[in-house]
């Protein structure tokens, strides 16, 4: 494959990082129901898969009876959207570099959208507060009969908007999931290590590119082969 002539990016971990929030949120739903929390850290393995996967990935860890208490369950989903939705800015940035890389990139025409497991509604104010410039042609989080990530039906319905052939799109991303994503779509996975997951998983993932830090990306984006990256 070429150089991409769409863009395709994961949100969290790959354009902002959004951590922190994303773990207070949900250490602050776990204790108020009396429950262990953990810590920030671990979330790197914990967020990906959308609010109610996050929670039930904690409670294997802190209360694996609960998994069995669809209510528990529920009410932890709640309380975690409640504390996120009023705090998710607080300590989520976009990723040093980033902001430069996109604004480049919009600049000489690629064609560029975001693909988030988050609620469409969120990762639309998400983008709209860190991207005021509207830098992305489309953004999309979970939607009404489309399935998450992995799955790549997402990725293909923001290519038809896009009208970008899923050959010719690179999916730009920071875990193993999104390298899935962009195999199963066709697309050239690229994978981002400043983000949440480690090395190993975004290679035995498939990534055809690893990128140490957005300069990086971009070098190689506007560059070739040659510029300078992890291999």
């Amino acid at each position: 494959m070429n150089k991409p002539e769409a863009l395709i990016f994961d949100l969290d971990g790959t354009l902002i990082d959004t951590l922190e929030d994303l773990a207070d949120a949900t250490n602050a739903a776990l204790s108020s129901l009396g429950l262990a929390t953990l810590p920030v850290e671990r979330y790197r393995y914990l967020v990906g898969a959308g609010a109610r996967k996050l929670i039930t990935r904690c409670l294997s860890e802190v209360a694996p009876p609960l998994l069995e208490d669809n209510n528990q369950v529920d009410q932890l989903v709640s309380l975690f959207k409640e504390q996120y939705q009023q705090n998710w800015h607080q300590k989520s940035k976009p990723y040093p570099g980033m902001e430069q890389l996109v604004r480049r990139l919009a600049l000489s025409g690629c064609k560029m959208a975001v693909l988030s497991n988050k609620p469409d509604p969120f990762t639309q104010e998400v983008i709209h507060y860190f991207f005021p410039d509207k830098p992305f042609m489309a953004v999309q989080g979970q939607l009404a009969g489309l399935p998450l990530k992995p799955d790549p039906a997402g990725a293909w319905h923001l290519c038809r908007i896009l009208d970008a052939d899923p050959e010719r799109t690179a999916m730009i991303g920071d875990l193993g999931s999104d390298m899935e994503t962009a195999i199963r779509a066709g697309m050239l996975p690229l994978a981002v290590l400043w983000g949440f997951r480690p090395e190993d998983e975004l290679r035995d993932a498939g990534a055809a590119e690893l990128f140490a830090s957005p300069e990086q990306l971009e070098a190689w984006l506007f560059a070739g082969d040659g510029a300078s990256r992890t291999t």
